[in-house]
């Protein structure tokens, strides 16, 4: 009875050279020898387990282990074609030519026997190095406990990782800038990984970039997106955690539909804006970002903005949902100019500016839907022209929950508890208001030991507010309801005492169309 042949290679106890995987003997047959069955034992079930929890013997560098969940029948190493992964050694050479040698193949960057190894790279993007994805649908994956470090440098710019080709990715491990060691004092562009014009439907995922000269990821700030309008399509960065970056944990310059899941963006600071993510094309050019999504990130302790939007006069237009902004130094949202995004269930919580913001020059629409607003130093929401909030809640924020001007609007709405900073401000307020708008909204004194003075507030210089529907809950000793503006719409006053009205009876009725000639018998 005959067995199918088994195309495999030696496997070394170093674990670095190719592995393939076996096939299936054919039925009625499972005469293997022993080479041939531990090949079939490594790439069958057993070697899943194994890799999500490996023996001592393979933690010794007995056996490689095989990929876990390889996209391609082959396992390529780094290191067969020359990289050393001692922290010395510049790897960025023999990395590259395995990528060159590979192209659309899983390239791994392993750890060897030792567990952790760090692969040394010179990231002279200009001079022709870093690392290069530039064959479509490579794969690089940094094997746990793999870290890229940028050899010190005193360059402006640099990239650890440059994605120019499309169906590329990039997961694990971690990529570290020189940002404590670096020699020099100009340029803000030194970036963990730069996704440019072609690199359609790139992915990062699972990687911890920190210390970068500049970004830890760069969406397409390239001179032909920014002359041609070029730019990636679908790309997706997913559980990405970067932290301790210069500049910015992640720039978004132009791109089609791309999607940030889940992840933190964190501890940026050193230059501006030193936000978490910012998306923003640049000026006078042709870069715009079209349908972005961020969903499910977290945003915290940035020295600028936790997420900020500023199209600056191009397209930047998208959704942002589930999204949390802590404890950053300014706002925890915000966008401006022409952005027009749509924010779903997001939460702002001890910035140290606004929790959530529409700067007041911006001219497209921007709504907040379900986001909730907590203990930011200053405004709960800032909502001028061009900005509506519906069904959010402001609760324990320095000043206003809610702050309106020119044709803000606010609809089903509630504040409690703000004003702990200053009482300037009702916890609803309009303020250079020109139609602004407020809609069955709830005010409520809560329980804090500083409390709101004042429920809804129209200040001076306001004309044609419109406050409908609108109810406080306790006492605010400065008046549940201040109009300081002109021509303003009150119904019913927030704060006074309901009508009770006259109780309807038979006779009553009777009365009452008697008296209008209708009948009276």
């Amino acid at each position: 009875m005959r067995t199918k042949n088994i195309a495999k290679k030696d496997i070394e106890s170093k674990g670095d050279d190719v592995l393939t995987h076996a096939k299936d003997s054919e039925e009625g047959g499972h005469l293997l020898g022993r080479k041939s069955m531990l090949v079939g034992m490594l790439t069958s079930g057993f070697v899943v387990a194994t890799v999500a929890h490996p023996s001592s013997s393979m933690a010794a560098g007995t056996i490689k282990p095989a990929p876990v969940a390889a996209t391609s029948p082959t396992y390529i190493s780094v290191r067969s074609y020359g990289a050393v992964g001692d922290g010395v050694t510049l790897d960025q050479a023999a990395i590259n030519a395995a990528i060159t040698a590979n192209p659309g193949r899983d390239i791994h960057l392993t750890a060897g026997s030792l567990g952790t190894v760090v692969y040394q790279i010179d990231a002279n993007y200009a001079g022709g190095k870093g690392i290069r994805l530039n064959q479509p649908g490579t794969q690089l994956v940094l094997d746990p406990g793999v870290t890229i470090r940028v050899n010190p440098n005193a360059l402006g710019r640099y990239a650890a990782i440059t994605v120019t080709a499309a169906d590329c990715s990039v997961s694990g491990g971690a990529i570290v800038g020189d940002l404590g060691s670096h020699t020099g004092t100009t340029g803000e562009w030194g970036h963990g990984i730069d996704i440019q014009d072609a690199a359609h439907r790139c992915k990062v995922q699972g990687v911890h970039i920190s210390k970068c000269w500049g970004d830890g990821i760069i969406i397409c700030d390239t001179a032909s997106s920014y002359t041609t309008g070029a730019k990636p399509a679908d790309v997706s960065i997913i559980d990405v955690v970067s932290d301790g970056n210069r500049r910015q944990g992640m720039s978004i310059i132009t791109a089609l539909r791309p999607r940030v899941i889940g992840g933190t963006f964190m501890n940026t600071g050193g230059t501006d804006p030193q936000a978490g993510i910012d998306i923003e094309p640049n000026p006078g050019g042709l870069q715009d970002v079209i349908d972005f999504s961020v969903i499910g990130a977290v945003m915290q302790g940035n020295a600028g903005r936790g997420l900020t939007v500023h199209a600056q006069g191009r397209t930047a237009r998208g959704t942002v949902q589930g999204v949390r902004s802590i404890g950053n130094t300014y706002e925890g949202f915000s966008t401006e100019s022409t952005a027009e995004v749509e924010f779903v269930g997001c939460t702002a919580n001890g910035n140290k500016n606004y929790g959530f913001t529409v700067q007041t020059a911006t001219s497209a629409r921007n709504v907040f839907t379900g986001c909730t607003a907590e203990a930011n130093t200053q405004l709960g929401f800032c909502l001028p022209t061009w900005a509506e909030a519906i069904g959010c809640n402001a609760r324990n924020n320095g000043w206003a929950g809610f702050y309106l001007s020119g044709s803000g609007t606010a609809t089903s709405c509630t504040a409690t508890g703000n004003n702990t900073a200053s009482t300037y401000y009702g916890q609803f307020a309009i303020e250079d208001g020109t139609a602004a708008r407020m809609v069955g909204c709830l005010s409520s004194v809560g329980t804090n030991a500083a409390q709101p003075t004042k429920g809804f507030e129209v200040k001076s210089g306001s004309t044609g507010s419109r406050i409908i529907s609108c109810d406080t809950i306790g006492t605010f000793t400065g008046g549940s309801f201040v109009d300081g503006g002109t021509v303003t719409s009150a119904f019913p006053i927030p704060g006074a005492p309901k009508p009770t009205g006259v109780p309807v009876t038979v006779a009553a009725v009777h009365a009452a169309l008697c008296s209008l000639g209708a009948i009276c018998a």
